[in-house]
């Protein structure tokens, strides 16, 4: 049983500070001026008015980097996310404090010791998304049931691979004692083996959110019983030989200046050599 991983998160604002407020009629000039001093705003009465305020926000970077070049994408985009990341909206008992806000589970599932903070707009906005597909389920082609991805774990858009690997899986003779999922975000492609039969997976993922997510999922179910999570890199504890080794991996190499980088989605340059040196020990032959 996996316990007392700490999940990724939205780090919450705390502050004695007073924080200057918008709301529908205040100056937009000021408030830009006010951001792009570094000081924070804060967002009152209306959820909308940080949709506004990031409409106007858009519209000042887009005349100040008219995006004619790849220097000016790349000082919107950066400028965006610092300015953007300034507005802040406060939560008290879980609940945003600004009418006509959406519901958002997370705010108390994910700081269950803190129900008093603030964060900021975009943050916010994030935490909406991921808990309208987590609570409303993503339909998953090759799948019986929905998949309800936890916050910060990947899950595919896209589905010709999972399409094409459930075709493989069809016609598969093999045995399937057992099998090693590198990467196991929300779990496709295990729940995909299990469904042809496989009688073990084992899942492996760096993310954190990743495996308390599929944790929560299976419970005490068969499932958690057939699929067994570690909080590791590659293969992590895994040591024995297994039948199949599956590995949906990050498409994009890493770029020295990008920080904090999505392990999903970016890729270092020693990731490639170590699976696959790992994955001749692992493999019978």
């Amino acid at each position: 049983m996996i316990t007392n991983i700490e999940v990724n998160k939205p780090e919450p604002i705390t502050t004695k500070k007073k924080i200057t407020s918008f709301k529908h009629g205040t100056n937009i000039q000021d408030t830009i001026k006010e951001l792009e001093a570094g000081n924070p705003i804060l967002i009152i009465e209306f959820f909308y008015n940080g949709l506004s305020l990031l409409r106007e926000l858009k519209t000042y970077l887009n005349n100040k980097f008219p995006n004619k070049t790849f220097q000016e994408q790349r000082l919107y985009r950066s400028e965006y996310h610092k300015l953007s990341n300034l507005i802040l909206i406060e939560i008290v008992d879980h609940k945003l404090e600004v009418k006509k806000a959406p519901s958002i589970g997370w705010l108390e599932k994910l700081y269950p010791e803190t129900s008093n903070f603030l964060l900021s707009f975009p943050k916010v906005q994030g935490l909406n998304s991921s808990w309208q597909w987590y609570s409303n389920g993503i339909s998953i082609p090759v799948l019986r049931n929905k998949i309800h991805p936890y916050y910060g774990a990947y899950f595919p858009t896209r589905f010709d691979h999972l399409i094409l690997f459930d075709n493989w899986l069809k016609r598969y003779k093999g045995s399937k004692k057992s099998a090693i999922d590198v990467g196991i975000g929300s779990g496709i492609l295990s729940l995909q083996m299990i469904k042809y039969g496989f009688q073990k997976v084992f899942g492996t993922d760096t993310n954190p959110n990743a495996i308390v997510g599929l944790v929560e999922l299976m419970g005490n179910t068969k499932l958690s019983r057939k699929i067994e999570l570690d909080f590791g890199h590659l293969f992590g504890k895994w040591k024995k030989q297994t039948e199949l080794i599956v590995f949906n991996p990050p498409w994009l190499p890493k770029l020295h200046n990008l920080n904090n980088t999505d392990e999903a989605i970016y890729y270092d340059e020693k990731l490639f050599p170590d699976f696959f040196k790992e994955a001749k020990k692992k493999a019978f032959t």
